[in-house]
């Protein structure tokens, strides 16, 4: 697959915080190879940390009607944010997360997500408002129980 290569540069551009470049590769996958999942999510997410929400947000309409389970799906906006959270580009994996809410605001994991970042962080109020508002789109979902301990954590033993 050619996107390969392309994708790799966006990667490692935006790994290196070097948006610019990961844009300018992002949009050249985009352009060459219309397509493929993989080079429009790659446009995204440069589009995303580029500061260009709008275009991230048009390009993951797109990327997401043709393939709404793959790459564009709510899972896989989370599993790059939280990779890159974890991989010390904690911002970074917040904007994705916010620009993934705006798109699937029904998503419990994603505000759920969110909220484990801000409690890393130390920013509790943030944490708390991710983690309820995780419980209330979906009191059951896959992580709802940690939610209700860091719930209960966050306020100091108080629900």
């Amino acid at each position: 697959m050619a996107v390969d290569p392309l994708f790799s540069v966006t990667r490692h551009a935006v790994l290196n915080r070097d948006f610019t470049r990961a844009l300018k590769a992002g949009q050249l996958a985009a352009e060459l190879y219309r397509d493929m999942p993989l080079a429009n999510f790659s446009h995204v997410i440069a589009l995303i940390l580029s500061g260009d929400t709008l275009g991230a947000q048009s390009s993951l309409k797109k990327t997401a009607a043709a393939n709404p389970t793959r790459v564009a799906s709510a899972n896989g906006l989370n599993n790059v944010a939280n990779q890159l959270a974890q991989g010390g580009l904690v911002d970074e994996g917040i904007q994705i997360l916010k620009t993934a809410i705006a798109f699937y605001p029904q998503e419990a994991n994603l505000h759920d997500s969110l909220g484990g970042i801000f409690a890393r962080q130390g920013r509790k109020p943030e944490a708390l408002e991710s983690y309820k508002k995780a419980l209330a789109l979906n009191p059951d979902y896959s992580n709802a129980a940690n939610a209700k301990e860091m719930i209960k954590k966050l306020s100091g033993g108080k629900d």
